[in-house]
This record gives structure tokens, sequence and C-alpha cells, in this order.
């Protein structure tokens, strides 16, 4: 099988690159509603259950939550910023050979 072998080997490194990103936002939203410790619960719907008392409750992890997510956010923002530019270079680089 060499076609789909070459288009995995061609998937593998985006995947990869996806999985820290992945992981920082399952963090994040679990910062913020405390539901699925875990991605594989996620995934599953497996919720955590604490029977313990808890009449104080703290300030709580949303704010962890929130800061992750303007992270990522501004993760996402300068990768899309920098393939934009790189396809304009790419295309001012393809105009002056032509």
């Amino acid at each position: 099988g060499g076609p789909p072998r070459s288009k995995l080997r061609q998937m593998l490194p985006r995947l990869l690159e996806a999985v820290g990103p992945t992981l920082r936002l399952h963090l994040a939203v679990f910062y913020l509603f405390g539901a699925y410790r875990h991605l594989s619960d996620r995934c599953f719907g497996l919720r955590f259950l604490s029977l313990a008392e808890r009449p104080y409750r703290g300030p709580g992890y949303q704010s962890l939550g929130v800061l992750l997510l303007l992270q990522l956010l501004a993760q996402g923002y300068a990768s899309y910023a920098a393939a934009r530019c790189a396809r304009g270079a790419d295309a001012a680089e393809a105009a002056s050979a032509a």
C-alpha cells in the first residue's frame, strides 16, 4: 500500500502538532466547568462524582481556564498570521519568477 501510507506520513506531523493544543483546550474547559478530569473521560462522557462536603468553596480555577483559552486564541492567531504571511511571500516569489 503506497498511497494510504504516504497520506498518513503527510498527516502525522499535523496530527502531532494538534495534540498539545487539544490537551490545553481540554484543560481550559475542565478549569472553567469542573467536569471530565481526563480527555478520555470527556470522550466517553464519564464524570467524576465527589461525595465530600465542601462548606466553603474558594475562588476556583475559572480564571486559569480563561487564561488558557486566551493563550490558545493568541497562538492560533499567530499561526494563522504566519501561514498567511508565508502564502503571501510564496505568491510574491512566484509572481517575480514569472
